[in-house]
């Protein structure tokens, strides 16, 4: 009878226990954060060891016709400003990506970060002093050149390695047969067990 309950424990303890651990959290890699403020957009970019003033070139990329500018080094604290930006829908990223070492999850790597400037409610807009408007590049960005979504790239694709890695929800199913079915196996192995004594009992 002890092994029973053991077998049952064992069992149910995979099946309970196998999935969440699947669903662990894990640390995030590099992302883009885009915040409007009137006609402006503040950029940051978290982690990986570059902020504002960085000797990779913010890129600008319009996605209306796939025009790119840099941006400039226009810092408040660690982020990027972007001072009269023109109504539109733009993608912001860096020139050259980061690296797919830095990636939390072992999925990949976030090329850009897209936001919209609404219509002006004025026609005006004053650049700070001695900020250099953003300036027309050839750069092709590692996203891509195409206009609205055509040959775009959001994510850089690393191979899975270092860190954890997502689980999807096929394998969480699968872990969960797994470890039902040791369940099973040691409850049968249990019962064999106690009909051996069992016969050995009556002899």
């Amino acid at each position: 009878m002890r092994q029973l309950t053991l077998s049952l424990l064992v069992g149910g303890i995979g099946v309970v226990l196998v999935p969440s651990l699947s669903k662990a959290d894990c640390a995030t890699g590099p992302e883009y954060y885009v915040s409007l403020n009137k006609t402006s957009f503040t950029v940051c970019a978290s982690s990986g060891g570059r902020d504002c003033g960085s000797s990779v070139a913010m890129l600008r990329q319009n996605v209306a016709d796939g025009s790119v500018v840099v941006i400039g080094n226009n810092c408040d604290s660690r982020c990027y400003v972007d001072e009269c930006v023109p109504p539109g829908t733009y993608r912001y990223g860096y020139a050259t990506p980061y690296d797919c070492s830095q990636t939390g999850c072992g999925g990949g790597i976030v090329l850009f970060r897209e936001a919209t400037m609404p219509v002006w409610t004025s026609s005006e807009c004053t650049r700070t002093d001695d900020v250099a408007a953003p300036i027309a590049t050839s750069i092709t960005p590692p996203w891509g050149t195409g206009s609205a979504d055509a040959g775009v790239d959001r994510y850089l694709a690393c191979n899975s390695g270092g860190g954890c890695t997502t689980v999807t929800k096929a394998r969480r199913t699968v872990r969960m047969f797994d470890a039902f079915a040791l369940g099973l196996g040691l409850l049968f192995m249990s019962l064999r067990v106690q009909r051996r004594r069992r016969k050995s009992a009556k002899y």
